[in-house]
């Protein structure tokens, strides 16, 4: 027996296209919610990147200001080191100094006249051979330091200048005394003997009064 199909030939395809429609519809669901959920998850991952930055940042900053300290430290430290030398070497200047005022007003005579005493700090580095050995050996010396005095005076006579020269040479810290000049000065209508004498006092060695 023969069915007979009582819908119109376009009914069929209008249901098809509808399925079609439907499917589309869900498929384009499908694609905005996994475009959102990589939309959120590239966020996230964003948010998580951002915040690693900043704590990177952090510990960069706290790195630097450590490093600033450090320096600064370092720097008090040598600043300290220079002032521990300098008052070190002002010490044995003092002592030195006051050792040769001592010295000198023993030794010269009473009618000595002093015009003028200038002192100079003179400073010998050692010396060495060659070679990695012979740098670290030079390190470990000292540096020999000395005072230099330049002493202008006059005297009456030559005896007294002699006598002077010979006291001083005689005391045991001067060292490479040296007349610089002697000749003849008027002063007051007198007639004296004005010189220069030079000499050195090691400020590592000199004694104590």
């Amino acid at each position: 027996m023969r069915e007979l199909e009582f819908l119109p030939d376009w009914y069929p395809q209008i249901r098809r296209r509808k399925r079609m429609a439907i499917l589309q519809g869900y498929m384009v669901l499908v694609m905005v919610g996994g475009l959102g959920l990589w939309t959120l998850l590239v966020e996230r991952n964003l948010s998580a990147a951002t915040a690693s930055v900043s704590a990177v940042d952090d510990q960069l900053t706290h790195a630097q200001r450590q490093v600033k300290k450090l320096d600064e430290a370092i720097a008090r430290q040598g600043q300290l080191r220079q002032a521990a030398a300098a008052m070190h070497g002002l010490g044995g200047y003092v002592e030195a100094t006051r050792i040769i005022s001592n010295a000198l007003a023993e030794v010269m005579p009473p009618d000595m006249g002093l015009l003028d005493l200038a002192l100079q700090t003179e400073e010998t580095f050692p010396s060495g051979g060659g070679g990695l050995a012979a740098a670290r050996a030079l390190q470990e010396q000292q540096t020999d330091r000395s005072l230099r005095v330049k002493l202008t005076g006059v005297v009456p006579t030559d005896v007294d200048l002699a006598t002077f020269l010979a006291k001083l040479g005689n005391l045991k810290f001067i060292e490479q005394v040296a007349m610089t000049f002697s000749r003849d000065r008027i002063d007051g209508g007198h007639l004296m003997r004005e010189f220069e004498v030079t000499f050195s006092v090691s400020l590592g060695g000199a004694p104590s009064n």
